[in-house]
Order: structure tokens, then sequence, then C-alpha cells
């Protein structure tokens, strides 16, 4: 009688262990596959967090929110994905972590680039961003001077890459691309110019329209656009464009198409 009492307590353990193991999996996941997990709260906590998520290239932690608010911070990760200079094509995914919350975690979208080196390009793009931004702020007092010096380096050093094709990581997509290596396409020149701004401390952002990207900054509580990308293709020789250097987003919709949202 003792040992089936025993083999009894040893099945029902079983079962229970089972049953939470169905239909529990992301929470006891959680732990395991994740440094930390961090509950959402606001959208101030939620932006500040995904930037450090995406300067670190951070896979392994989870952000918890309840599943009614899911919208609403979806809306923001994927804000702070799309502004970020370190984008290098990432989002946050999103999975059920229990009955009554979701989760988000940062994912590439392709497999093919070590989280190693994008982290060592990352670094070397920022070091670069920084020595230039050291530059432009020594030979020029103002902001606009500043960001149009910043607009003007990225067109005399970075040559658009026409022969690009999609599927798989590619540096042109990146700051790296076009401040290390000197070649991109919209994406990098966009993320480019916004770690220039970065560095030179100018609110700014990347905005991401219909299969293009550009920036926005702000200046003297006004924003203004800036397409450093076909600005570089409309440049000659020694003269930089400026058709499309801090202007109005009235101008920039008679070309320009933002994506929904």
């Amino acid at each position: 009688m003792k040992k089936n009492g025993i083999r009894e307590w040893c099945c029902l353990i079983f079962m229970i262990l089972l049953f939470y193991f169905i239909f529990f999996p992301a929470e006891l996941g959680a732990g395991q596959n994740s440094g930390k997990t961090i509950l959402l709260t606001d959208s101030v906590q939620a932006t500040k967090t995904a930037k450090a998520m995406i300067e670190d290239l951070d896979f392994r932690t989870l952000l918890i929110c309840p599943y009614r608010k899911y919208k609403k911070y979806k809306k923001v990760l994927d804000g702070v994905v799309d502004h970020s200079a370190c984008n290098y094509e990432l989002y946050f995914e999103i999975d059920v972590y229990d009955l009554e919350n979701v989760s988000f975690k940062l994912t590439p979208f392709y497999d093919d680039q070590s989280t190693a080196l994008t982290k060592k390009q990352i670094r070397k793009a920022r070091e670069k961003a920084d020595r230039v931004a050291g530059q432009i702020r020594k030979d020029y007092p103002t902001q606009t001077e500043r960001i149009r010096a910043a607009h003007d380096y990225i067109c005399r050093h970075v040559i658009y890459d026409e022969g690009c094709e999609d599927g798989g990581y590619n540096p042109v997509q990146t700051a790296y691309g076009a401040l290390i290596n000197g070649k991109a396409v919209c994406q990098g020149y966009s993320n480019a110019f916004q770690m220039l701004m970065e560095s030179l401390g100018i609110p700014a952002s990347v905005v991401i329209g219909d299969d293009h990207a550009w920036n926005a900054v702000w200046v003297d509580g006004h924003i203004s656009y800036i397409d450093v990308t076909w600005d570089d293709y409309y440049s000659v020789a020694d003269v930089v464009d400026d058709t499309y250097f801090m202007r109005s987003k009235k101008f920039f919709r008679r070309s320009h198409v933002w994506r929904d949202g």
C-alpha cells in the first residue's frame, strides 16, 4: 500500500507538471531563453527600454504587457526600431506569454549576420560618426550649419549602391555601410545621417515611407525634413544639391509617400 501511495503521488506530480508545460510554455520558457523579463508600464519606459535593447542587440530580454494593451506598445516599439540609427533589419516579435499577457522579443529579420559582428559594426560606425561630428562641431557654430555639414559630408563620401539585392543582411542598409564602406541605399543614408545627428546632440529621427527612407530634424521648435539620398543623387562634381534639405512636410508630400501610421 505504501508503494502504491508513492506511485500515485508521483503520477499526480507528473500530471501536474505536464499540464503546466502544455498550458504555460511561454512563462516557463521565458526564464530559460531570456536574460530577464520587463513589465511595460508606460510609453516613455517602453521607448527607453527598446532603444537600449536595439543598441545592445539584446535578443534575450522579454517585454511583457497585458493583452489589451499590446497594440499600443507594438506601435511604440515599432516606432523605436524605425527611427533608430541601429535598426539593422530588426523587429519586435509578439508572442503569447500566458493567458492574460503577451511578450515582445527583439528579433533580426535575417540570421545570416552574427550578433558579435553586428555589434562591432555598430561600434565602428558610432566611432566614425563621433569623429565626424567632433570636426563639424569645431567648424560650425549653429545647429542649422551643423545639420548642413552632416548632410554635405554624407553626400560627398557615400555613393548609392544600385547593385543592392534584396534577401538577407546587406551592409548598404546600415549606417556602417554608409560611414565605413562608403556605399549605401536610402536606409543606410538615413541611418548614417541619424547617427551623425545623435553624435551632434540634435533631435532627429529616420522616417520610413513606402520603399524609401529619409530624416526629420527638430530645430527651434520646428520639424524639417531632409532626404540625403536624393540630394546625393542630384549632386554634381563638388556641388551638393539641397533640393530636399530642411523642407516642410507639405513640400515633401509632393514627392514622398509616408507609410501608414
